[in-house]
């Protein structure tokens, strides 16, 4: 049941990205992250924030597969494709976030923050060193909020990941 309910929570809590803006959801990462934090196995935490990640890509990179329906029909192959593989790709950061909290920290509130902060600097990672491709990161919440993006000019999308 804890392996469902985070990725139902890691789909539900992408409704906080744009053009939902339900803020409020962002916390409920909160509870799959505890979860992980609290793992005696690294086999169990990995397997909670992937789902979890999944569960968040999954959820907001729908409309890759949506677009893939409009042009030739040679196209409709690539939609598992993009449904399934382009989420599973992106949450290998959330997960080796998750295996580095794991080794670095053994306190519960130490891995905890550890994952948040792990998971920004693999965020930094992901969108300027290996694919370039930053969307959906959870720190993209600020940007439809006219009063928090004026923090995010200065600090940026990967510093609001933080």
């Amino acid at each position: 049941m804890k392996y469902l309910g985070s990725f139902l929570i890691g789909g539900l809590s992408s409704l906080s990205l744009a053009p939902n803006n339900y803020y409020f959801l962002i916390f409920l990462l909160a509870i799959p992250f505890y979860n992980a934090s609290i793992q005696k196995k690294l086999i169990n935490t990995i397997t909670i924030i992937g789902l979890t990640s999944f569960g968040w890509f999954f959820t907001s990179l729908y409309w890759i597969g949506n677009a893939l329906t409009i042009g030739p029909s040679w196209q409709l192959f690539l939609i598992p494709l993009a449904i399934i593989f382009i989420p599973i790709f992106m949450s290998v950061y959330w997960i080796l976030a998750s295996i580095f909290s794991f080794i670095f920290f053994k306190k519960l509130e130490a891995r905890f923050l550890g994952i948040i902060n792990f998971i920004g600097i693999f965020e930094i990672c992901r969108s300027k060193f290996f694919t370039g491709f930053p969307w959906n990161a959870p720190g993209q919440i600020f940007v439809a909020n006219e009063m928090l993006i004026q923090i995010y000019s200065i600090i940026g999308q990967n510093g609001a990941n933080f």
